[in-house]
């Protein structure tokens, strides 16, 4: 896991990839069962910010059980939580400056 996630953060520059007590707490639960067959199938996605352009995206439904972003879970058994989407939750990062945000 630190591969895929502080690693990244490290080589980015960003205060990010790893959890620790204290620091935001942007997480994505994977029930690694989820990780089948389905994963390399492609779907398309409409991004309704971008005035319903659709995308290509790889996805399995049953891989991610929760998301939470700074420790607020946004996500949860398929489904988005009331008010996603209205209210802010976390910030993009700022490479080089530890806990900057923008």
């Amino acid at each position: 896991m630190h591969r895929l996630t502080g690693e990244l953060g490290g080589w980015f520059g960003l205060d990010a990839g790893t959890l620790r007590a204290g620091d935001r707490a942007d997480v994505a639960l994977v029930d690694p069962r989820g990780l089948d067959a389905r994963v390399h199938d492609y779907h398309e996605a409409e991004v309704p910010a971008y005035g319903g352009l659709r995308r290509m995206v790889n996805r399995s439904d049953a891989a991610v059980v929760a998301t939470l972003v700074n420790g607020v879970v946004v996500y949860r058994d398929g489904a988005f939580a009331p008010g996603f989407g209205e209210r802010r939750t976390g910030c993009f990062l700022r490479a080089g400056r530890p806990g900057a945000a923008p």
